[in-house]
C-alpha cells in the first residue's frame, strides 16, 4: 500500500488518516481511498490511492495503522 508514498521521505510523515473512501460490491470492498499525510514541518495533503480488485476497509484501516507505527515518533 506505500508504494503511493514513493518520492516523500518518510522520516518526515507525521501520521496518516483516513479521509474518504469508496466502496464498492457485495461484501463492499474499498476500491479507492483518499489519505491524509500529514508533514513534520506541519503541510499536509490528501493522496488518493486507488485498491483496482479492492480491500476489505478493516485491511485498510490496519495498513494505516501499521504505517502510522512506523512513522509516529
Amino acid at each position: 500500500m506505500t508504494e503511493w508514498l514513493s518520492g516523500i521521505d518518510r522520516r518526515d510523515v507525521v501520521r496518516i488518516e483516513i479521509v474518504r473512501v469508496t466502496l464498492e460490491g457485495t461484501p463492499s470492498a474499498v476500491t479507492h481511498a483518499w489519505l491524509r499525510v500529514v508533514m513534520r514541518n506541519g503541510d499536509s495533503g490528501v493522496v488518493g490511492v486507488p485498491f483496482p480488485h479492492g480491500v476489505m476497509y478493516e485491511v485498510l484501516e490496519d495498513a494505516v495503522r501499521d504505517a502510522n507505527r512506523g512513522y509516529l515518533r
